[in-house]
């Protein structure tokens, strides 16, 4: 038996090693796979907004307001409170990151208004805090455009 083992012992390792492995691999496959972790959401936060807070000039009262996200929004999901209350459509850009807010009727000038929002993300995320943006709209004063188109 000695000289069996002695003569066949690097056949006999290599066989056992094969047992190992496919006992290893037939125990793996019976394991469900480890779940992949649930990627945090992207806070949801106000970029940019236009007009800017405050007084500014323009032309022509039906401006849309415009307000920029980090990440897309859903629409469906928008509270939007504007005091004094106007008209409004909403949409946003092919991104889904801006917001547009149409008036249906025009801005009224030397008017203060407030915008408030609450939306959520694409993602369900929620703003941690309501956007609120004030504007007033002036007419534009007389400027040398006035004078060149004048009939």
């Amino acid at each position: 038996m000695k000289a069996f083992l002695k003569k066949y012992r690097f056949v006999i390792l290599l066989i056992a090693i094969f047992l190992l492995i496919a006992a290893f691999l037939l125990v793996k496959k019976n394991q469900s796979p480890a779940p992949s972790p649930t990627p945090t959401p992207t806070p949801l936060q106000l970029v940019q907004f236009y007009p800017s807070q405050g007084e500014q000039e323009i032309a022509v009262p039906l401006v849309a307001l415009a307000y920029t996200f980090s990440t897309p929004v859903d629409s469906s999901t928008a509270n939007i409170i504007i005091s004094p209350f106007v008209g409004f459509e909403l949409s946003t850009d092919a991104s889904g990151k801006i917001l547009y807010i149409t008036p249906t009727a025009e801005w009224k000038y030397d008017t203060l208004y407030k915008v408030t929002i609450t939306i959520s993300s694409k993602e369900g995320v929620t703003l941690s805090t309501p956007v609120e943006h004030s504007f007033l709209f002036k007419k534009v004063s007389k400027s040398n455009f006035d004078e060149n188109w004048a009939l």
